[in-house]
């Protein structure tokens, strides 16, 4: 075990295989030596600028490393060439990061693997034949609306000619350089996404249990076709199941068409639904009574809302809350289980990344004080945006739209309607 407590021992690069320890990428590995085709020199270094349209294309690499366990490794990587320096470096930079840190750890389940001798279920000729480690992979890689995105299906070989599979996925904002986040595309708890893991993984597998994938998205891609989500072999399904791959279409998620589908009012500004807007408004908190919020309103003072700037909840979701003083719209009617007592069907708000309009009591209630003992607050002219968190609204004439920036789920409100999508 002196050669695995060796390696062990370095740190530096991200676990992908469920029970390791954290191991430093193929570079860094003391006496390793890296023969035939070496991604990590060229890959990270394959997007240059062009001043056209970004393409996104996979190449076979392969090489090999004899030390501390002999890996020969086949790799579909995909290449981003086209963007931004930072860009590329972001998408093939990362993609290289992961490979090299995958095959790093398969090096490091040979030294242990090899260290078990007599102890495993492997016979000597087995062992003997197995004595090279395998990686190969399968990748699926595309540009859907602004984001380069990338899963591959890594399977490798060791124990007694037993194959496993880990699921990797990347995928960066083209306008950005930053990471794309899984909520920008889906809910893993929401309805819909367990209704279509519920009708496909079955398709491919009986003996899996869908709650567990559910609960553990290893890898996730978006397509033209749908949210493409992928677990390994064994970590999260009977290794009788293999790997899992399903496409699960947009219409059984509702995030990226959320605001397609509802019909927004004419004239609402276009960067509804967008990423955070530029040149927000800073705003202020109104009173010692509610801290952790800040809050806005309406040149006419109709409508008020909290924004929190604290402590989102667990899922990385912020939270926002409108209300409305004078309305003629008829307000909805109060929810199953909600206190009557307290029901107010004038305030709108998003928690969860999720729209809600009417609640029974509110988190917060900020510029509501303001509004009652004519406390400070900040006023957001028509035209103006402001921003919190995962959370962006826009001010006109016509009314105030609030969405969250990672699920496109909002609302909007004016005196005479609402809407949420």
């Amino acid at each position: 075990m002196a050669a695995l407590a060796a390696v062990l021992a370095l740190t530096g690069c991200e676990p992908i295989i469920p029970g390791l320890p954290n191991l430093p990428g193929l570079p860094g590995l003391p006496g390793t030596s890296i023969s035939g085709a070496t991604p990590m020199a060229t890959v990270a270094d394959s997007a240059t600028p062009s001043g056209g349209t970004p393409t996104l294309t996979v190449s076979e690499e392969t090489f090999s490393i004899d030390t501390p366990y002999p890996v020969d490794t086949t790799a579909e990587v995909p290449v981003l060439r086209g963007a931004s320096t930072e860009v590329g470096q972001a998408f093939n930079g990362g993609f290289e990061t992961q490979m090299t840190n995958l095959v790093a750890q398969v090096a490091a389940m040979g030294v242990q693997f090899a260290s078990y001798g007599a102890e495993t279920s492997c016979t000597q000729d087995q062992r003997d034949g197995h004595n090279i480690a395998t990686v190969w992979s399968q990748t699926t890689a595309n540009i859907y609306q602004t984001y380069a995105t990338a899963l591959t299906m890594w399977s490798f070989q060791m124990d007694c000619g037993v194959v496993n599979h880990v699921a990797t996925s990347i995928t960066i904002d083209l306008t950005t350089g930053q990471p794309g986040g899984i909520g920008q595309f889906m809910d893993p708890a929401s309805q819909q996404f367990q209704a279509g893991v519920y009708k496909l993984a079955p398709e491919q597998c009986s003996l899996i249990d869908t709650s567990e994938l559910m609960a553990n998205v290893e890898a996730w891609s978006p397509t033209p076709d749908g949210l493409l989500v992928a677990w390994g072999s064994q970590y999260v399904t009977p290794g009788a199941c293999g790997a899992i791959e399903i496409t699960i279409p947009y219409s059984n998620i509702g995030v990226f068409d959320a605001c397609e589908q509802a019909p927004l009012p004419a004239g609402i500004d276009s960067r509804v639904c967008g990423p955070m807007p530029k040149d927000i408004v800073q705003l202020a908190q109104v009173s010692d009574n509610w801290p952790d919020t800040v809050s806005f309103a309406t040149a006419s003072h109709n409508i008020g809302c909290d924004l929190s700037t604290a402590n989102p909840i667990p899922d990385g979701h912020y939270q926002i809350q409108c209300g409305i003083i004078k309305y003629s719209f008829t307000p909805p009617a109060p929810t199953p289980g909600a206190n009557t007592d307290y029901w107010m069907g004038n305030v709108a708000s998003i928690q969860k990344g999720h729209t809600l309009m009417g609640i029974s009591e509110a988190p917060f209630w900020g510029f509501q004080e303001a509004f009652d003992y004519n406390e400070p607050i900040t006023t957001v002219q028509d035209g103006q945006a402001v921003g919190v968190g995962t959370i962006a609204c826009v001010v006109q004439d016509i009314g105030v739209s609030c969405w969250d920036v990672t699920t496109d789920h909002g609302f909007f409100l004016t005196d005479t309607s609402y809407l949420t999508w």
